[in-house]
């Protein structure tokens, strides 16, 4: 149990960070820039879809179905920048 709870605080932890970093770099200069959020909201759609939302017990297929549909749009995202 104790080794569940500081997983899952260290999932809350990555996850504060990454919102904050997200936040104070949406405002900076240059395309690399988008492409930095774009990949701190890919990891935490990661965190959230396999700790939170408990699809790691999920058929493989709905895993794999979600993440290319995710990847697809972070794609399309990621060339209209």
């Amino acid at each position: 149990m104790k080794s569940f709870i500081i997983k899952e605080g260290a999932v809350w932890l990555t996850l504060a960070a990454l919102t904050v970093f997200g936040f104070y770099n949406y405002e900076g200069q240059g395309g690399n820039v988008a492409y930095i959020v774009l990949a701190v909201g890919f990891t935490k759609f990661f965190l959230i879809f396999f700790d939170f939302m408990e699809m790691k017990h999920a058929h493989r297929v709905w895993q794999i179905s979600m993440v290319l549909f995710v990847a697809v749009l972070f794609g399309a995202i990621s060339f209209s920048v």
